[in-house]
């Protein structure tokens, strides 16, 4: 009889090794990429639907800047006093309240609960999320996955700004936008990645204004 080819434990073993030192390589990466991809898609469809949901409000309501919100109330005091913990709760309603009477009937959602704590918060069908709270103006964190109870800024969480005073010092007159310490006319793109790479919250600014919510090479956090 003619003896057939066949593979050796050895040489079985061997194609193993390399097939899982491949994957060790690529898998992370592949991954990486994946994440990256789903956090760009939901971050352009969370910004379209607020800046339809602001414009189609307005046809209705009037201009943002005349819209009723109520007045910051600054938490004063212990933060684990239950005084200061009140403050921050009443803000983050009266946040969902601005949201309730303005823009939820234009913006697909499945869920609001109102702040327990410190957030009130607005869910989406993508699994995403944003909390809310009125600092003075809306500030809301959009989380791209709720579910997952990761919160890391500038990966998990993206910082946003709803603008209902108008001519803001770093805002000029946008009505919605990502988060600002710099005013908006005079950002370069190396001042949103130094500004990002010292607090996640800027990152909205390098995201938005120069990298279309896309994550560059040069993105400082890693998914």
């Amino acid at each position: 009889m003619k003896k057939g080819n066949a593979f050796t434990l050895a040489e079985v073993l061997i194609t193993m090794a390399i097939i899982g030192v491949v994957a060790a390589l690529t898998i992370p990466n592949i991954v990486q990429n994946y994440k990256k991809k789903v956090a760009t898609v939901r971050l352009k469809k969370f910004v379209s639907s607020m800046h339809q949901a602001i414009a189609l409000s307005e046809l209705e309501n009037g201009s943002i800047t005349s819209w009723n919100v109520a007045a910051y109330i600054p938490p004063t005091g212990d933060p684990n006093s239950d005084e200061y913990k009140d403050a921050y709760r009443q803000n983050a309603n009266n946040a969902l309240a601005f949201f309730n009477q303005y823009l939820a009937k234009y913006i697909n959602h499945t869920k609001i609960e109102e702040a327990k704590d410190y957030k009130s918060l607005v869910y989406f069908a993508d699994g995403s999320c944003m909390w809310l709270y009125n600092g003075g103006l809306i500030d809301i964190k959009y989380a791209i996955n709720c579910s997952s109870g990761q919160d890391k800024n500038g990966v998990d969480d993206f910082a946003f700004i709803i603008n209902h005073k108008g001519n803001d010092i770093y805002l000029g007159n946008k009505k919605f936008n990502g988060y600002y310490i710099s005013p908006i006319d005079s950002l370069t793109r190396e001042q949103a990645i130094a500004n990002c790479k010292n607090n996640a919250y800027n990152c909205t600014a390098l995201l938005e204004k120069f990298d279309n919510w896309e994550f560059k090479d040069d993105y400082p956090y890693k998914f």
